[in-house]
């Protein structure tokens, strides 16, 4: 059974057309995964940036917490003995009212360790309804109480998730790193303020963010349906004041960029779906494929035709040899066929010579015997039979 071969034009064809795609396609490869790589890299870059702005605005808000329980402790007449008096509550809720600044405040409550008030810059409130308005799903009021008059350092709550007040409660000893304080200042922070932070970060739909307080205990998840993902990412988190990664979460790739803050303590997070971060490059990449594709189908119609008029003369020899030596090189293929009758032609030339050298001198004395009997009767007769043998007339006579 005859072996199925290309033709020697499409085995040139296809030769041409692999010199053109190799080179386009291994440029092509290194051309995508470098694009990758740096796209990657710029989007972490943009995070990294992004969540370090963060940091420092959260870190300046919470200096400015500690600077009003230090205004606080240093107001005149701003003690418990004050609130015993009518004008003295008055005069306590004026000094919160002064002390209050910042935007992502609430509400700023002070307990005086004992009273029987808490005491904000709105109203006046019994522990007792403050707790079950605030604290309630935190503590319950014996508990709540033990912290009023326990808090040495800064304590943050994060907004309970069954609550619908949305709001982070702060509390600073007042005065601020008293070995005895005598009051509380506890902040009724805004959760929303701080989740406005993190916009900048937030521009893809399956992106998140997560704030993780100095026990690594989420405080801030931008979404709540992701708490899941906000353990794996606190598992992962390292010890750096900073950092990014790819990790993978319930089968879908993220980049994670991580911050966090010297002043805190606080680890700032955010997710970015890695599809989502290389979309627009998969567009771009498209359009090249798009575009190399048309460069490599021009390329090879380029080189269809060249070969189509090169290959022609060389095809019309090969037929040609293909009816002269037909029987004899028919086991050949191609250029191989233009081989073998050369090779064939060779072989009858020197087998020619042989025979020539054989019968040469026998020849001569017959040529010489036929041109004494007059039976060659003209040089020209005489060079024609004689020409294998080299029988030729030479200045009027016969070698």
């Amino acid at each position: 059974m005859k072996s199925w071969r290309l033709s020697l034009f499409y085995q040139y064809l296809l030769s041409y057309v692999l010199v053109l795609l190799i080179p386009i396609l291994i440029t092509g490869m290194i051309i995508y995964f470098n694009f990758l790589s740096l796209t990657k890299q710029q989007e972490l870059q943009k995070n990294d940036e992004a969540l370090q702005q963060i940091r420092d605005l959260v870190d300046t808000k919470f200096s400015e917490f500690m600077s009003i329980a230090f205004q606080l402790s240093s107001i005149p007449g701003l003690s418990s003995e004050e609130t015993k008096e009518p004008l003295g509550i008055m005069n306590v809720s004026a000094a919160l009212n002064f002390s209050v600044g910042n935007e992502a405040i609430r509400e700023l409550n002070l307990y005086f360790h004992g009273a029987n008030y808490l005491f904000s810059s709105e109203t006046t409130y019994t522990p007792e309804l403050f707790h079950h308005k605030y604290f309630k799903e935190q503590w319950d009021y014996e508990q709540f109480m033990e912290q009023m008059k326990a808090v040495r350092k800064p304590l943050l709550l994060p907004s309970a998730s069954n609550s619908n007040d949305n709001l982070i409660k702060y509390m600073l000893p007042v005065p601020y790193n008293s070995l005895k304080p005598t009051a509380t200042a506890i902040f009724l922070i805004k959760e929303e303020s701080l989740k406005g932070l993190f916009n900048p970060v937030l521009r893809y739909k399956e992106s998140n963010s997560y704030v993780f307080d100095d026990n690594d205990q989420l405080m801030l998840s931008l979404r709540e349906d992701t708490t899941d993902d906000a353990e794996t990412v606190r598992k992962i988190l390292s010890v750096g004041e900073r950092g990014s990664e790819v990790i993978t979460l319930q089968g879908t790739p993220y980049l994670l960029s991580y911050v966090k803050s010297m002043t805190t303590g606080w680890t700032y997070a955010t997710l970015v779906p890695r599809q989502e971060v290389m979309k627009p490059v998969n567009d771009i990449i498209y359009k090249g494929v798009l575009a190399t594709a048309i460069i490599i189908a021009i390329g090879f119609f380029m080189i269809y035709l060249s070969m189509r008029y090169n290959y022609h003369p060389l095809r019309k020899l090969i037929d040609l040899t293909d009816r002269t030596w037909g029987p004899i090189i028919k086991d050949n293929y191609g250029l191989h066929k233009i081989k073998a009758a050369m090779i064939h032609a060779e072989t009858l030339s020197e087998t020619l010579r042989t025979q020539t050298e054989k019968i040469g001198p026998a020849l001569k004395e017959y040529l010489l015997s036929e041109l004494l009997k007059g039976r060659i009767t003209s040089k020209h007769q005489l060079h024609e039979q004689g020409e294998t043998v080299q029988a030729i007339l030479c200045a009027g006579h016969a070698v």
